[in-house]
């Protein structure tokens, strides 16, 4: 008989298969535990080939490893574009600042030169204010006086045989050849390059007025009170200091002006004033000072000739030395 498991054969009536133990047909209920098969009894029972697609999929690969896999550590992001954030950020907060710092300096410097310039031509009209002062004055005691040698003369009239002219008469007219030697010195035709320019409130200069020679014609002047006439022909900047960003050779706004008939009042210290309003503006203005150094020989006049282009008083003030041609 054979094994129905796996097909050995067996002795008649045997009840388990000496090579792979099962039991057999016809075995008692309570079958006996069966000896353990004999090792060098056994044969290998070939088992069908697997086919090479599906034995490829179930492969173990060489470099297979069974322990658990670790889990891969999570990428560090660099902190490289967040701190050149950072050091962008901070340059322009401090440029901002530095900016900032720069404007309200500038502004404060511009503010406390308008001042300052405000303060002098407050001066400049005081001196003005003055000067009319003593003009009046002088011309009060000169009418006095006159009155006075009137009375004199009416009382008490002397003439010369010879010419028939009064004492009086012959001082006035004394007074008179004084006064020619002085400041009848001055009256003609004086004219000069420019020497200097300089723009107040601003930091940079225009050299418009360097083409362009100051002229100055006086025309008569009163020996008793210093009172003269004149025309002036003179460049004025129509023009802010500010509005150019360096040194310019002339700008928009410059044009050459003649200002006719002006009158002023020599003062003692040698110096007088003339201002000259712009045609077609209400706070646009030429004034005129002039140095009489050495007038009572008629040599050589300084002169300053500002350019107010506006009532903030900023100006640009033109230096010029003259001489009588």
């Amino acid at each position: 008989m054979f094994c129905p498991k796996c097909g050995a054969q067996l002795e008649d009536g045997a009840h388990f298969c000496t090579k792979c133990g099962n039991v057999v047909a016809g075995a008692p209920a309570n079958p006996v535990t069966p000896p353990a098969p004999d090792p060098s009894l056994q044969e290998t029972v070939a088992q069908p080939a697997m086919p090479a697609t599906e034995a490829a999929d179930w492969a173990v690969p060489n470099d297979y490893d069974p322990s658990p896999a670790e889990p891969e550590p999570a990428k560090k992001r660099s902190a490289a574009p967040k701190i050149v954030g950072g050091l962008i950020a901070l340059l322009v907060v401090a440029g901002a600042g530095a900016g900032g710092m720069w404007y309200f300096m500038n502004q404060g410097n511009q503010e406390a030169q308008s001042q300052i310039d405000e303060l002098q031509e407050q001066l400049d009209e005081m001196g003005e204010q003055l000067d009319e002062a003593k003009e009046e004055s002088n011309a009060s005691t000169a009418e006095t006086a006159k009155q006075d040698d009137a009375s004199a003369s009416d009382a008490t009239p002397s003439s010369s045989p010879a010419t028939g002219v009064t004492a009086s008469a012959a001082d006035e007219e004394e007074d008179e050849d004084s006064g020619d030697s002085q400041l009848q010195a001055l009256v003609g035709t004086w004219t000069g390059e420019l020497t200097e320019t300089d723009a107040s409130g601003g930091s940079h200069n225009c050299f418009g007025a360097s083409e362009h020679p100051l002229k100055l014609v006086i025309k008569s002047i009163n020996d008793s009170t210093g009172q003269l006439k004149a025309d002036v022909t003179v460049l004025f900047h129509g023009h802010q200091p500010s509005a150019y960003s360096s040194d310019v050779d002339t700008f928009d706004g410059d044009q050459v002006l003649t200002f006719e008939d002006l009158t002023g009042t020599i003062n003692s210290n040698g110096s007088f004033k003339l201002a000259g309003d712009i045609e077609g503006t209400d706070d646009w203005r030429m004034k005129i000072n002039v140095d009489c150094e050495d007038y009572s020989y008629g040599t050589r006049l300084e002169v300053e000739a500002r350019s107010y282009a506006d009532p903030s008083l900023i100006h640009i003030c033109d230096t010029y030395t003259l001489t009588k041609s």
